[in-house]
């Protein structure tokens, strides 16, 4: 099946019994299975996945994976989270949208709308919030940042601080990256 916010699937047209509402604090155990053909021939085993609700303007979620492999953490479309990261991550997957010094410097030369500025406040992970969050974990394996805006984000000033402050191997989420727990 395929889990998504009720909000989400009041739009979905056609009726389809594969598709399953979920709101923030659910819980939902995926048995494992045995696909007939699959690229790596295992079994895939169960695992559960915790949906939490977030603050943006529109229906949107974040996940806590556990899974007998490693645990993901999964969060993007917030301006902040008022969880605390479990311990032990296998993997923090994180929004870090902006920087507050990339997105002033985009205003003032025109290159951002001003009105963008309260938007982004309101909807979206700052540098200093992603960092807030991430110190606040122990025992991370890797942190992967996404959802970095194209104009607002100086990714390489967002690696450096996170992994600064954190002293966990830090990626940018780029097509095609591959991470090992």
């Amino acid at each position: 099946p395929v889990y998504a916010a009720t909000s989400v699937l009041e739009r979905v047209t056609a009726p389809c019994r594969y598709i399953r509402p979920v709101t923030g604090n659910t819980t939902v155990t995926v048995p494992a299975t045995v696909p007939a053909s699959s690229a790596c021939g295992k079994e895939t085993p169960a695992f559960t996945v915790r949906f939490l609700s977030v603050e943006h303007d529109a229906p949107c979620l974040a996940f806590f994976i556990t899974h007998p492999e490693g645990r993901i953490f999964f969060i993007t479309d917030t301006m902040y989270s008022s969880y605390v990261l479990p311990k032990n991550l296998s993997l923090a997957m994180v929004e870090c949208n902006y920087d507050d010094e990339t997105l002033d410097y985009n205003i003032d030369n025109g290159i951002t709308e001003p009105a963008m500025r309260s938007r982004l406040l309101q909807t979206h992970m700052e540098l200093k919030t992603t960092v807030d969050m991430l110190t606040q974990a122990t025992g991370m394996k890797q942190i992967l940042l996404l959802h970095l805006s194209h104009d607002n984000a100086d990714p390489e000033l967002m690696l450096k601080r996170v992994m600064s402050a954190t002293a966990v191997p830090t990626h940018i989420a780029r097509p095609g990256l591959v991470l090992d727990f």
